[in-house]
């Protein structure tokens, strides 16, 4: 007889009289290096840490301040997923195409959380990034890509059969990671890449 899979809870969240609901997702950046990589974790390097690349990270980075976790009396329900390859981080900043098709098809997107355990692990490419850089012309500075159609809508739904999203618990560790299992990818150049869970994200007052 199959079971209901639970999250393990670390701590117990703040009362609902003292959090504030916002619709906010949670986000994280991080550069992929012009070498052989064979993975990328995000949520695991919060604001005033470092960078694959070595640069301190901002809230244009990500919006964690507490490195695989939330900070009390924070929570977050978990609707979806969406990731995006942002292109290198010198000009021309666009995706180069050989890097961005390397990235979603070999990729294994994989989302953990509550005592290392994985929700979720599915091939990249069916993360959709959601909105992206559209422009016309021949020229490689000029050109995108993009992974699904470019609208804020797509995204990948993960929620309960019930419809009900699964949430993160101040306290309960969390990352998402993106592997290449088959062999290493190299990318031509240095490159931005992005995280994004989709939810509701409960903050104090």
């Amino acid at each position: 007889m199959a079971g209901t899979a639970q999250g393990i809870v670390l701590s117990k969240p703040a009362p609902a009289g003292y959090a504030r609901a916002l619709r906010n997702p949670l986000y994280d950046t991080d550069v992929l290096p012009a070498g052989p990589i064979n993975q990328q974790l995000f949520f695991q390097r919060p604001q005033g840490q470092a960078n694959a690349a070595g640069t301190v990270k901002t809230e244009a980075d990500t919006n964690l301040t507490i490195g695989g976790q939330l900070a009390q009396p924070q929570m977050f329900d978990v609707f979806g997923f969406q990731s995006a390859v942002m292109g290198p981080r010198a000009a021309p900043s666009v995706p180069v195409l050989q890097d961005f098709r390397s990235v979603y098809l070999e990729g294994v997107f994989s989302f953990t959380f509550g005592a290392q355990r994985r929700w979720l692990e599915m091939p990249a490419d069916r993360i959709p990034q959601g909105p992206s850089l559209f422009t016309t012309g021949a020229t490689l500075a000029v050109q995108s890509a993009a992974q699904g159609w470019p609208s804020t809508k797509e995204f990948y739904a993960f929620v309960k059969p019930t419809g009900k999203p699964y949430r993160i618990k101040a306290g309960e560790t969390f990352q998402v990671a993106w592997k290449w299992p088959n062999a290493n990818i190299t990318c031509t150049a240095a490159t931005l890449v992005r995280a994004f869970i989709v939810g509701i994200y409960y903050i104090g007052l």
